[in-house]
């Protein structure tokens, strides 16, 4: 026995001792090359279990930076670390953990285009992204090159994970979900929150599953074919049966595609790089915005300013002088904005981006509420043109 597996068999003790796992399992281990694409609040917890348990080889794709407001879940991450790529980052938490393994970074966002290269030297692949565009392009790529895929997801107190690909009658996430849900429906940890432990605790199911796959544990029940849904605000964990692999999938059925360069998954999943539902004319700049209202020399009567974001968001930072009615509210709250424009005043619509508010825009003017303007930008925008000193979340 060399010097190195002494030192393997002391780092590894704990996990070898286990009768289903033994020597033979920790060999498979290190032999085995794993991709997390995604370095945040999943990313985090499945990389740093993956790298303690002695995975040989780990790809890290990631071209976001670190950032103060993530940190309470993106637990691998450190204060001192702010601006700097998550990817990169992530791989110095690693190797302080375990430096015997090798770890590449990817600073590239994933897309349709370099999916299929950067997956190609990879035995498992963990999806841990936080939008659906990502999700089909991952599950496309790994459905044609047969990688087995773990897909975890994780908003607000609940969280699921379920593997993919990973043999002939497993469905792949098409097959499941064959028509993406529409954007209004689909929600994001930067809008609607999250807890840090839940995606804690879908990231490290995640690195579970993974180690079970490529240690090839003989007694283990993968979650092939099985989706695990995680409620963290009651502690209840159910398993669902998912339908076998539909073989009539354009990714991962008999007459699958081949090359998705060429699939215009924008279209597909009904969104766009900008949203623009509404003329030029209705919209201003935030300093615009903000000059108009300077110009009324204080006197708030000639604009009533709207904040469309949810209530919480309003709570975390909001604009001194605008009142606060949530989008969903704004159909049951019509009259009383009515009864500021006829009272002679303009109307101006704020959101967090800019495209909630132009959705308001469109609804007044449809009830004949006029003038109404939207603030293009949003509060993010306003913070780098007008008040830098807004919170940041």
């Amino acid at each position: 026995m060399t010097t190195s597996d002494k030192l393997d068999v002391t780092r590894y003790s704990r996990q070898i001792l286990l009768p289903q796992f033994g020597k033979k399992s920790q060999q498979q281990l290190l032999s085995k090359k794993i991709l997390i694409i995604g370095a945040g609040g999943l990313g985090c917890p499945a990389a740093l279990y993956l790298a303690g348990a002695g995975v040989g080889s780990l790809g890290i794709v990631d071209n976001d930076t670190v950032e103060i407001s993530n940190l309470h879940r993106q637990i691998a991450h450190k204060e001192s670390l702010e601006g700097k790529p998550k990817a990169e980052s992530l791989r110095e938490a690693i190797r302080s953990l375990n430096s015997s393994v090798q770890v590449q970074v990817i600073l590239q966002r994933l897309t349709q285009y370099n999916v299929l290269e950067v997956i190609a030297d990879y035995d498992i692949v963990l999806d841990c992204t936080d939008n659906v565009l990502t999700r089909y392009v991952i599950n496309d790529a790994c459905a044609v090159s047969r990688k087995p895929l773990v897909s975890g997801a994780a908003i607000g107190w609940d969280g699921q994970i379920t593997v993919y690909c990973a043999s002939n009658d497993c469905p792949c996430y098409r097959c499941i979900f064959p028509e993406p849900p529409p954007p209004h429906c689909v929600g994001s940890c930067d809008a609607n929150g999250v807890l840090g432990p839940i995606p804690g605790i879908i990231g490290c199911l995640q690195a579970l599953e993974s180690i079970k796959l490529a240690a090839c544990i003989e007694q283990a029940q993968v979650l092939i074919g099985r989706l695990l849904v995680w409620d963290g605000l009651t502690s209840k964990c159910r398993v669902f049966q998912l339908r076998t692999r539909n073989p009539n999938c354009v990714a991962c059925g008999v007459e699958s595609r081949k090359d998705f360069c060429d699939y215009d998954y924008a279209s597909f999943i009904g969104c766009s790089p900008s949203v623009c539902v509404i003329p030029s004319e209705k919209r201003l700049s935030p300093r615009e915005a903000k000059e108009r209202i300077a110009q009324s020399n204080g006197d708030s009567s000639e604009y009533f300013c709207l904040d469309v974001r949810p209530s919480v968001q309003y709570e975390l930072c909001h604009i001194e002088g605008f009142h606060n009615i949530p989008l969903d509210q704004l159909a049951s709250r019509v009259t009383e904005i009515q009864q500021q424009v006829n009272q002679g005043k303009r109307i101006l619509v704020i959101c967090r981006r800019g495209n909630a508010s132009q959705q308001a825009v469109a609804l007044l003017s449809s009830w004949n509420i006029h003038p109404v303007y939207d603030i293009f930008g949003g509060i993010e925008e306003w913070r780098k043109q007008c008040d830098p000193s807004l919170p940041y979340y």
